[in-house]
């Protein structure tokens, strides 16, 4: 299911995902594949997307009652003897929300708190615009024996957005 988030005067609207509190979503092929996807990312996958770039750009819109929310992303960063961490800085419509080292490799949590001032309502749909900044990513072309010429942190698996309790 689509959406689109509200645009200014003279601008197109972005796509959005649509979520419901408490129900997870999955990155890659089986369930978001590229919606909601603005920028900054690779081709879906099975079951995950890769960032491709410092930075990666999502829109969701959710039904919700207006109090905070929480926003729950689990993925695996790209870690190694010669990437040793990963820092993700997460925005949301421009609010810092969120920041991360991750120095060990295997799956990850990130999970955040949005205030429902951060939040962009039009009717009974709120608005997020996601930006995560991974100024860490790295082309694995330049790091290994590879000719995946992708700029990656993180390798984005689920996400999940729920009431404050």
């Amino acid at each position: 299911m689509s959406s689109t988030l509200p645009a200014g005067p003279g601008q197109k609207p972005a796509p959005g995902a649509v979520f419901d509190l408490g129900v997870s979503r999955l990155f890659g092929h089986g369930d978001l594949g590229d919606e909601g996807m603005v920028s900054g990312w690779a081709v879906p996958e099975d079951n995950h997307n890769w960032n491709d770039g410092i930075e990666a750009s999502f829109v969701l819109a959710v039904k919700a009652g207006g109090g905070a929310l929480e926003l729950v992303v689990e993925g695996v960063p790209l870690t190694g003897e010669t990437c040793p961490s990963q820092n993700i800085t997460l925005y949301a419509n421009g609010f810092r929300v969120g920041f991360w080292c991750l120095n060990e490799g295997g799956p990850q949590r990130l999970t955040a708190r949005i205030e429902p001032e951060q939040v962009f309502w039009r009717g009974k749909l709120g608005y997020i615009k996601c930006v995560w900044v991974m100024p860490n990513s790295v082309r694995l072309s330049e790091i290994r024996d590879s000719t995946d010429t992708r700029q990656l942190a993180f390798c984005f698996r689920s996400i999940l957005l729920r009431d404050v309790p």
